[in-house]
């Protein structure tokens, strides 16, 4: 029971990753915690799962504008999860159920470690057509109908 979530509004991100931010994971949480963003913040909450709904003792028409979360689960793994909602149903007056889908670039870009690349082909200043042609090493037979 000390789970902690963050709900907001008006952030710019999209699911399909169009849109993404370059951010910290403190940068994220200062985006979210935005007096023109913040909707809710509550710690003591019940585990969070990271691919299914939570129950949330809030009502719904203090949370209905949400679109985007975070939450952290200390005790299992002390890391903040940035989530796209999906879907805020109506339990009863002080309850809602928030379906969420966690943003896998927000939550672990820092995490990801590039390995070094070689550009293999590269354009010239003189692009015009044939200028630059070299023949592959690739057998091509006669084409057959």
């Amino acid at each position: 029971m000390n789970s902690q979530i963050i709900l907001a509004k008006n952030i710019a991100l999209d699911r399909n990753y169009k849109n993404v931010i370059d951010y910290s994971e403190n940068e994220m949480l200062g985006l979210l915690r935005r007096q023109i963003s913040l909707i809710y913040e509550g710690n003591n909450i019940n585990y969070i799962r990271e691919t299914e709904s939570i129950k949330l003792e809030v009502p719904y028409s203090q949370v209905f504008q949400a679109s985007y979360m975070a939450f952290k689960n200390p005790d299992y793994l002390n890391k903040w999860f940035f989530c796209f909602i999906d879907n805020i149903k109506w339990i009863n007056q002080n309850t809602v159920e928030i379906f969420f889908t966690v943003d896998l670039f927000s939550t672990f870009n820092k995490q990801i470690r590039y390995k070094q690349a070689f550009v293999v082909r590269e354009h010239i200043n003189d692009d015009t057509i044939g200028n630059n042609t070299i023949p592959e090493n690739i057998g091509v037979s006669d084409v057959e109908c």
